[in-house]
């Protein structure tokens, strides 16, 4: 096999020098769609395609309707500090 652990995720988190780096360079009406899917690991159409019932600050979930591929790792554990970090400051 020419190439050794194809098969296997690599994962790894953003540091948030990582994360400050794409938020800093959209214009700010941008930034919050960035931060949703910074925090969630949802793609743009995962976002797009949300509703208001989708979204519970009281429980901390966001509901994903139609993802991509088996969904793993697609809002995973959103919780209630994720929540107010999404709500404009």
């Amino acid at each position: 096999m020419p190439f050794a652990n194809v098969d296997g995720a690599r994962v790894r988190w953003f540091t948030n020098d990582e994360c400050a780096r794409p938020l800093n360079a959209y214009p700010p009406d941008f930034r919050r769609l960035v931060r949703a899917a910074l925090l969630t690991g949802c793609r743009y159409g995962e976002l797009y395609r949300l509703e208001v019932g989708d979204v519970s600050p009281e429980a901390g979930t966001l509901r994903i309707r139609q993802v991509k591929g088996d969904g793993r790792g697609a809002a995973d554990g959103v919780g209630a500090g994720a929540q107010a970090r999404l709500s404009p400051a």
